[in-house]
């Protein structure tokens, strides 16, 4: 039977560290088969109940997370006997922007739509928890729901869109 790591979106933090894992597994003599299964929405909301119905043996699920699916608080419905079995993933959040839209700190993204990750992803809660300990209020800025690969497509456009503009003018 195979160890199936569930994971996030094709291309996403998530998915890449579960074929990381997958390789340092496989290295092991004699290890079973890895399987790397990617989640379509909601990661780690999904990684949790895919391991409570027995779908997964691992699963990548965001810190703000596993709290909430232990005690049964929202987006869960009810508690699920989970445990963290080791971190994979302890990097910084980064806002990113083109370099030519005045945004020089987190304060000039008032007003602003800022893409923060998926709604029931991992991304948005850490966002949040950025955006608060800077006194950045749910009215302040735009938040726009979106998983790494539409977040990177935006910013393109974006970019496209103003260099169409610097031609024409």
């Amino acid at each position: 039977m195979p160890i199936r790591i569930g994971t996030g979106e094709r291309g996403g933090t998530f998915y890449t560290q579960g074929l990381a894992l997958k390789a340092a597994l496989e290295r092991i003599p004699h290890a079973p088969d890895i399987e790397v299964l990617e989640s379509s929405a909601g990661v780690s909301i999904e990684n949790a109940n895919r391991l409570e119905a027995g779908e997964i043996d691992f699963g990548f699920i965001s810190a703000p997370w596993v709290v909430a699916a232990k005690q049964g608080t929202a987006p869960f419905s009810r508690a699920i006997d989970i445990r963290v079995a080791a971190p994979m993933n302890l990097g910084p959040n980064f806002f990113i922007a083109r370099a030519d839209s005045g945004l020089r700190k987190v304060a000039d993204l008032r007003g602003r739509r800022v893409a923060v990750g998926m709604k029931d992803g991992g991304m948005a809660p850490h966002a949040e928890g950025v955006f608060a300990a800077l006194g950045i209020g749910p009215s302040d800025l735009d938040r726009v729901y979106v998983d790494f690969a539409e977040g990177a497509e935006m910013l393109d456009l974006a970019e496209r869109i103003a260099e169409r503009e610097l031609r024409l003018r």
